[in-house]
């Protein structure tokens, strides 16, 4: 990689730091959200129900998300840091 290794050596803990509270923030985000949507769901009526279902889904999903990005991130790194 050249030039870019020594600029990306620079910067690699910072982001590490950053994915890492990117992931603790979303974990605490996706909880509430998922809280939230479950007590509506008691709550609500018939066809609110599955709306606030899906929404659970759709949180959780996003939550794999955050999780398997940085991985595929880490994998192109050491791929990218090799050659």
């Amino acid at each position: 990689m050249g030039a870019w290794s020594q600029l990306f050596n620079v910067f690699d803990p910072a982001l590490s730091s950053l994915q890492t509270f990117l992931q603790a923030i979303a974990v605490l985000g996706a909880g509430c959200f998922a809280a939230y949507y479950k007590i509506r769901e008691m709550f609500a009526g018939p066809q609110e129900d599955q709306m606030y279902s899906q929404k659970t889904k759709g949180v959780f999903l996003g939550l794999i998300f955050v999780f398997i990005i940085p991985i595929l991130i880490n994998i192109f790194k050491t791929l990218f840091m090799k050659s």
